[in-house]
């Protein structure tokens, strides 16, 4: 599952605060979150959420900005849920309850 945010965006705060309470839900899914501010913001946004220590949990730079470009994502917060055979599952554009995310996991 890929998540593009904003260290600053509250439905991106709460999306991880939500992430982090259901971690058992994603115990089988790698989650990559993906923001374009300096790492220095992106490592204080794991920190912050206890997300830094979970091995399916990364946090990436995406220094030239290309993942809106290349996944179309115009809105933060916006996750991409793929299954192993790189299968596009759903995509979640805005706020989104992660309750409804975890529905369409893959078991």
């Amino acid at each position: 599952m890929f998540v593009y945010y904003n260290s600053e965006c509250e439905y991106c705060q709460s999306e991880a605060l939500q992430i982090r309470e259901n971690l058992v839900g994603f115990k089988n899914t790698q989650v990559i979150f993906i923001s374009f501010e300096p790492m220095e913001e992106i490592l204080k946004f794991a920190t912050a959420y206890q997300l830094d220590q979970s091995p399916n949990v990364l946090f990436l730079h995406d220094s030239k900005s290309a993942f809106s470009e290349l996944f179309d994502a115009n809105s933060i917060p916006f996750m991409l849920l793929y299954n192993s055979e790189q299968k596009l599952l759903q995509k979640f554009k805005g706020a989104t309850k992660i309750a409804n995310v975890v529905k369409h996991l893959p078991n």
